[in-house]
């Protein structure tokens, strides 16, 4: 079950939701330093499209209680409209399961309850095999892991189906896993959770998959710049192709 508590100013691991996106929710990963400013974090296939509002919690659908805005998304299946994603609905060319939310003032903090005080904003790096992770998702669960493995590349399968046939594979570059340690796992909501260091409370990935009866979570690295976010920073989520063409 989420968090369904209010926190004002919103701390990482707080459940969130994209205006318009009523059947489901994500976390707010972290507040951090990116590309020499300060910005919010999730996954792409949470925040779905530039633009779009996002709010604390998923409740509360209005802007008294929103946290932010989506800057930028680089998703693990982006098109530049929803026209594109008939046209080549099997395009493999993302980088990253990564958005950046513009924060509204004074709504989020830099804390990351269980995990981090919030002195000041995390800074963010890559992550090393083997290295002591954890996170907290909108469950409320902090969950200890370390990185099990680095991927260049990976594929995950679409749930959707197109025209009456199951969607293909897609390939994700910039993920890796992540190993669970003792019982608690994510439960669904989690992903957007900041994967923080624990030598250093640097920020090394998001979480974006896995749950109950797993031993292994796959992750996104956080891009270096937004360099790496240029092909598809303008995009939109595979799922926010398929509303807009009445197809969800």
């Amino acid at each position: 079950m989420p968090d369904l508590k209010v926190s004002k100013p919103a701390p990482g691991g707080s459940m969130i939701r994209p205006y318009g996106f009523d059947d489901g929710y994500g976390t707010l990963g972290a507040t951090i330093e990116w590309c020499g400013r300060i910005v919010s974090v999730t996954c792409a296939h949470v925040a779905h499209a530039v633009g779009l509002e996002v709010f604390h919690p998923a409740q509360f659908v209005k802007h008294s209680y929103a946290v932010g805005t989506v800057h930028s998304i680089s998703a693990r299946t982006v098109y530049s409209s929803a026209e594109a994603y008939l046209e080549s609905p099997d395009r493999t060319d993302s980088l990253f399961d990564f958005a950046v939310i513009e924060p509204e003032p004074g709504a989020v903090s830099y804390a990351i309850p269980g995990i981090y005080d919030g002195k000041s904003a995390l800074r963010h790096r890559n992550p090393v095999l083997f290295e002591e992770v954890v996170f907290r998702g909108a469950s409320g669960r902090v969950i200890e892991a370390r990185v099990g493995s680095m991927r260049e590349w990976g594929s995950a399968s679409l749930p959707s189906y197109i025209k009456g046939g199951p969607a293909p594979l897609e390939t994700f570059a910039n993920s890796f896993h992540v190993e669970f340690k003792g019982s608690l796992r994510p439960t669904p909501g989690d992903s957007g959770s900041a994967i923080v260091a624990r030598k250093d409370n640097r920020v090394v990935g998001l979480f974006t998959a896995g749950g109950e009866g797993d031993s292994v979570g796959s992750a996104t690295r956080i891009p270096d710049n937004g360099d790496e976010m240029k092909r598809t920073q303008k995009g939109i989520s595979l799922e926010m192709a398929k509303r807009l063409l009445g197809l969800d």
